[in-house]
C-alpha cells in the first residue's frame, strides 16, 4: 500500500525555488532528477530508519509544496526529518539580502538580486556531495552522471517502483573497491571506497563542515586532507558548504575573465583577485556565478 504525505515549506523571503534546482548540475544526478515542463524537482531519501520516501518539490515563489510517497507509515519524527533535508538541499533559510544589496549598485551583476541567484542545490548530506564531487573530477559530465546513476544502482536501497537511493556510507564501505568499479568510478573507486570507511567507522565526521563558524583555512584543509580531494575539489565543496568568501580561481576562469571583463586583454590571477576583491565575504561566489553565465 503507497501512502501519501505532504509538506508546504516556506523559505527567507530571498529563495526561490527554480534558480534553486537548476543553480548548477546536482539536479541531473541521481538520485535527484529533475522536470523541466512540470518545473519540479524529485528524488529518493532514505531516513535514518531505512524507510524510503519518494520526494517531488515543487515551488513557487519562496514556498515549496513537497508531496511525498511512501510504502509505509510515517509518523511526526519522520515528516520532521524529511522537512529539515528538503530546507538544507535547498538552503531555504539562507538570508542572501545582504548579496543581493552588494550587487545592486554593479549593472554588470544586478542580475544576481534580479534573478534570486546565489543559493546551490545540495544534496541532503555532506558524504553524498563529497562522493559526487570526486564524481566530476577528470571526466566529461555524461561520465559523471553514469558513475552516480551506476553507484545508486549498485549499491542504493531500491523503492517499490525500482528507483534507488543514494547508498550510506556503510554499503559503499562493505563493498570491495572491485566492485565499486562497474559503476566505472575507476581510480575514484579507491578514494570513495576509504571516505566511506573512515564515515561508517566515526574517524571522520563530515556534517562538522557545516559549520559557518569553522575559519576557512580550517575547514579547506579539512577538506583537503580527503584522498581524492585537491583545490579543484576543495573549492566546489566549499561553495556546497555557503563558504562565499574562498576566491578559487581555476585556469578556464583566467581566459573567461580576459574576455569578459578584461577587453580581451590576458589577465592573471591578481587581476581577477583584485577585481572581486571589493566583494569582500562574496568574492568567491559573485566570481564563479560571474564565470558560469553568459551575462554580460
Amino acid at each position: 500500500m503507497i501512502r501519501h504525505y505532504k509538506l508546504s515549506l516556506k523559505g527567507h523571503s530571498t529563495f526561490d525555488f527554480w534558480a534553486t534546482v537548476w543553480s548548477h548540475g546536482w539536479c541531473e544526478l541521481k538520485p535527484f532528477s529533475v522536470d523541466p515542463e512540470a518545473k519540479t524537482l524529485q528524488r529518493v531519501l532514505e531516513l535514518p530508519n531505512r524507510k524510503l520516501t519518494k520526494l517531488v518539490m515543487k515551488g513557487t515563489g519562496n514556498k515549496v509544496e513537497v508531496s511525498i510517497e511512501t510504502d509505509t507509515k510515517l509518523f511526526n519524527k519522520d515528516l520532521m526529518y524529511v522537512e529539515r533535508k528538503v530546507r538544507y538541499m535547498l538552503s531555504m533559510d539562507l538570508d542572501l539580502s545582504q548579496l543581493y544589496r552588494c550587487v545592486k549598485t554593479k549593472k554588470e551583476f544586478s542580475w544576481i538580486a534580479k534573478h534570486k541567484a546565489g543559493r546551490l542545490l545540495k544534496s541532503p548530506t555532506v558524504f553524498e556531495d563529497l562522493v559526487k564531487t570526486i564524481c566530476t573530477t577528470n571526466c566529461k559530465w555524461e561520465q559523471t552522471k553514469r558513475m552516480v546513476q551506476r553507484l545508486c544502482e549498485l549499491l542504493g536501497k531500491k523503492t517499490w517502483e525500482g528507483d534507488s537511493s543514494f547508498p550510506r556510507p556503510s554499503r559503499i564501505a562493505n563493498s570491495s573497491i572491485e566492485f565499486l568499479r562497474l559503476a566505472g568510478l575507476g581510480y575514484r573507486a579507491n578514494y570513495i571506497h576509504d571516505i566511506a570507511i573512515k564515515v561508517a567507522e566515526n574517524k571522520i565526521k563530515l556534517e562538522r563542515w557545516v559549520n559557518p563558524k569553522l575559519p576557512l583555512d580550517e575547514i579547506r584543509k579539512m577538506i583537503e586532507s580527503i584522498k581524492g580531494i585537491g583545490a579543484y575539489g576543495s573549492a566546489n565543496m566549499l561553495r556546497l558548504l555557503g563558504r562565499t568568501d574562498n576566491l578559487y580561481i581555476e585556469p578556464w576562469m583566467i581566459k573567461t575573465f580576459s574576455a569578459k571583463r578584461n577587453a580581451d586583454k590576458p589577465a592573471t590571477k591578481a587581476d581577477i583577485e583584485r577585481y572581486y576583491s571589493v566583494f569582500g565575504q562574496w568574492k568567491g561566489l559573485i566570481l564563479w556565478l560571474d564565470m558560469i553565465t553568459n551575462q554580460v
